[in-house]
């Protein structure tokens, strides 16, 4: 009976171990999130709702429409307060705002980099027919 309760103190303790190490490997992950290219940057400033200011200009966001914060989260736009941000965001055809990701400085810098230019791959070199 000592020798079970003995292993089964010992798989907890293991286990206990393996969720410490997974918690502090998944904090120290940075998480690309993936902004699409065909978005306008932008300035916004929270305003009452539904209106929203961007680049100084008063806009109508959809009745869908979806705020996402640094870590791609959906936020409400009335829970928005304090300084402007830099952000990406996507009208529909009506010119309302539809889609808003609040940027981080890194992601600013990479956006305003634009795409890399892709890497050319290899032309097949010629093989003679003999």
């Amino acid at each position: 009976m000592r020798a079970s309760t003995s292993k089964f103190a010992h798989f907890k303790l293991v286990f206990g171990l393996f969720l410490l190490g997974l918690m502090l490997s998944a904090t120290s992950y940075a998480i690309d999130r993936p902004l699409p290219v065909n978005a306008k940057l932008g300035t916004f400033s929270p305003s009452a709702n539904p209106a929203i200011v961007i680049d100084g200009n008063v806009r109508q966001l959809t009745a869908g429409a979806q705020i996402r914060n640094h870590h791609n989260v959906i936020v409400q736009p009335m829970s928005l307060s304090g300084p402007d941000v830099q952000i990406l965001y996507k009208e529909n055809s009506q010119g309302q705002i539809e889609r808003i990701w609040i940027l981080t400085k890194d992601e600013v810098q990479a956006y305003s980099a634009g795409p890399q230019p892709a890497t050319p791959l290899p032309s097949p070199t010629p093989t003679s027919a003999n």
